[in-house]
């Protein structure tokens, strides 16, 4: 039990990440008791199975707090603290023949002040930034779960704040795993888990999963969205900011076109 631990604590440098693993060990080793069999000279360790199984299965997923809990999201890995450097915007506006800031304009306007990933207090682990979108649980549901009119709504809105994100995922995951992720935006540029394949993945698990990974990944899957649709990639080589924002966020979209525009000129 203390090697898998330790080989968490080697994949990330974090030391709020390293006392976290501690807690989780002396908590495990709490759950250990000693027995003495006779005609045996050695003490034995018992563990329950259902427990090991579950202390392993919980710790190896990142967590993020709910009502004041670090819950343990099945859906995502630990994020490997990979950044998105300047040769990496430059080799993506060169893929999409677009601009550099044109695309950090997008970036910044998507995700805004909570950056690729959230995190709300010491002991928690990164996670994905994320917005839930309660009308597509509603549309990939077909509505039967209505009754929560917070995570299954025919109308959007009612998004809240950043910590309320990841509990609405969570209570919608228990109702609906696939169409649970679908119905978020994640990362540093937004994209739905329902746009998978244009992002280049297989299935919204392995886009959600990379998503969490790194922020290189959530780079990539930008640029594979932009080009699987001809409107996106040309208003944004053009910069025509209406017409992305249009494509992108939907026809509402609510004044990121001004946004994206804003951006842009700001980061020239």
């Amino acid at each position: 039990m203390k090697t898998k631990f330790d080989e968490l604590n080697a994949q990330n440098t974090d030391e709020n990440y390293k006392k976290a693993n501690q807690l989780e060990l002396d908590k495990f080793l709490k759950c250990e008791f000693v027995s003495q069999i006779d005609g045996l000279t050695q003490k034995l360790w018992h563990f329950h199975p259902v427990l090991i199984s579950k202390l392993l299965c919980d710790f190896s997923y990142p967590r993020t707090p709910v009502n004041d809990e670090l819950i343990p999201l099945e859906f995502l890995t630990h994020y490997n603290q990979e950044k998105i450097e300047e040769s990496d915007y430059l080799e993506a506006a060169e893929t999409l023949g677009c601009e550099i800031a044109a695309i950090k304009a997008v970036s910044k306007t998507e995700s805004g002040s909570s950056g690729s990933y959230f995190k709300f207090q010491t002991d928690d682990d990164f996670v994905p930034a994320i917005l839930f979108e309660r009308h597509h649980f509603h549309k990939y549901t077909n509505g039967i779960h209505d009754r929560y009119s917070d995570i299954s709504n025919r109308d959007p809105g009612g998004y809240g704040e950043y910590r309320m994100q990841y509990p609405k995922l969570i209570k919608a995951y228990s109702l609906d795993k696939k169409a649970a992720l679908m119905s978020v935006s994640w990362g540093k540029f937004q994209i739905l888990a329902s746009n998978y394949s244009s992002a280049g993945y297989s299935s919204p698990e392995e886009f959600v999963f990379a998503m969490s990974a790194s922020e290189k990944n959530q780079l990539k899957a930008f640029v594979s969205f932009i080009q699987s649709n001809r409107t996106l990639l040309q208003a944004i080589r053009a910069k025509n900011w209406l017409t992305f924002a249009k494509t992108y966020n939907g026809p509402r979209q609510n004044g990121y076109d001004l946004r994206m525009e804003q951006n842009y000129n700001e980061s020239l």
